[in-house]
Formats: structure tokens, C-alpha cells, sequence
């Protein structure tokens, strides 16, 4: 959970484009899906929803002495609605949110023929002579992690030692042409695990130095210290 995955192994597929990470996690999946010892091997549901879109010809905004910034932001509010006040009935205060009607809201026809202000001037503009608006397909979510556009393939592991398991995904995953800027990378579970059997093995080596150091100081004999030090392995036994 820490590394923001509920699973055992987490492959983090990282690039720019979501169509090319589906295409990918796919591919990753194809892969890996007949290594022994892997269940509940499922890549993150990324899929298609219908959108209404609006793309602005910044060039037409330019000559309307508009910016496109601003021009978005008044999309915004309209569409999404802005907080314009409150009203207070005896002990209860209610925020008023002030949008466009749902009609208006969702029809391409209707968003084109909004009229715009144009400041300071004053003067008004139809959103269709400066943008485009359709109705189109959009992915219903995108994860980010480090900046970077994300796309986990989880698994779990059963009757099998996690490192191995890994081994074997990084050796299968070696073989993709990994397009340039895209790149995966192992968390989950197996991340943790790795960090803290690393931070127990430098805790052990200081734990030892610092043992052989109070029984130099005990004996005055190196000889005698490693000596008794020996037993440790002995009682690793």
C-alpha cells in the first residue's frame, strides 16, 4: 500500500501516451501470464468513455484579442459551474454554485453558440468562431506517478519465492521493444520487501562491527574477539 498498490508484484509501465501504455500493458500481460507460480495477474482497466471536447484555435484567439487561457477558464466556470456566494436560512448555510442548464451543458450545437466577452473592449464572440467543439472518446482515468503518465500490471504470487518470480517477469519483459521514453519498473510487495532485507543486512554488518568493537575493548585481543564471534554462524545453525 505504500507504494500505492495493493498487490504482491506491481509492474509500473511509465511513458507519455496512454494508447501506447494499454498496448503495452497488453503486451506485458501475453508475456508473463504462463510463468508458474503468478494468480490474480490482471492489467489496470484503462478504457474508453464518451467525452465532449473543445479545441481552441489559439490563432482565431489571438485575432479576437482573446487569450486562450482566459477563454478556457470562462469555459470552465460555465460548464462546471463557480462558487458565487452563499445563502443563510436561520442556522444553515448553502453554497450557490451558478453552471449552465444540463441541456445546454451537453449539447456540441448549443456550447458553439455561447456568446463570449471580450475585455476590456466589450466586445462579444461566439465560442464556435474560435473553438471546435465535438463529441469524442477519452481514457476514464489517468494515473501519474513522478510526473509521469502510469500503468500497473499487478499479480500475486502462489507456491513460489517472490525474487524468483520477478526474475522471471523482468526476463520475460526484456524481451519487448520498449518504444523510447517508455519504461517499466517492479513495486508493490516486492519493493518493500527488497528495501527492508537490504536495511536489515546493513543493520546486521553495523550490529557486528559494533559487537567486535566491546568485546576488543573487553579482551584487548582481536584473536579472542573473532574467536567468540565465531559463534554467531554456529548459532545461525
Amino acid at each position: 500500500m505504500l507504494s500505492g498498490v495493493r498487490a504482491q508484484i506491481a509492474l509500473k509501465i511509465f511513458g507519455p501516451d496512454i494508447v501506447e501504455l494499454r498496448r503495452l500493458g497488453g503486451e506485458v500481460y501475453e508475456r508473463i501470464k504462463n510463468i508458474k507460480g503468478l494468480k490474480d495477474l490482471q492489467v489496470e482497466p484503462l478504457v474508453q468513455i464518451p467525452q465532449l471536447k473543445i479545441f481552441i484555435d489559439k490563432e482565431e484567439v489571438k485575432r479576437a484579442r482573446m487569450s486562450a487561457g482566459t477563454m478556457a477558464n470562462d469555459l470552465e466556470a460555465l460548464l462546471n459551474g463557480y462558487d458565487a456566494g452563499q445563502v443563510i436560512e436561520g442556522q444553515k448555510i448553502f453554497g450557490i454554485l451558478l453552471r449552465l442548464d444540463e441541456e445546454s451543458r451537453s449539447n456540441p450545437q448549443k456550447i458553439e453558440n455561447i456568446t463570449l466577452k471580450i475585455l476590456p473592449t466589450g466586445d462579444q464572440v461566439k465560442v464556435k468562431d474560435l473553438a471546435n467543439v465535438y463529441k469524442g472518446n477519452g481514457p476514464n482515468m489517468i494515473n501519474r506517478e513522478g510526473l509521469q503518465r502510469r500503468l500497473i500490471v499487478s499479480a500475486n504470487s502462489e507456491g513460489a519465492d517472490l525474487r524468483d518470480l520477478v526474475d522471471s517477469i523482468q526476463t520475460a519483459s526484456n524481451t519487448i521493444d520498449w518504444p523510447q521514453g517508455y519504461h517499466m519498473e517492479v513495486g508493490g510487495q516486492f519493493e518493500s520487501q527488497e528495501k527492508s532485507t537490504q536495511k536489515m543486512l546493513w543493520l546486521g554488518l553495523i550490529s557486528m562491527a559494533v559487537i567486535f568493537i566491546v568485546l576488543y575493548f573487553h579482551f584487548n585481543s582481536s584473536i579472542l574477539s573473532l574467536q567468540i564471534m565465531l559463534n554467531i554462524p554456529l548459532a545461525l545453525i
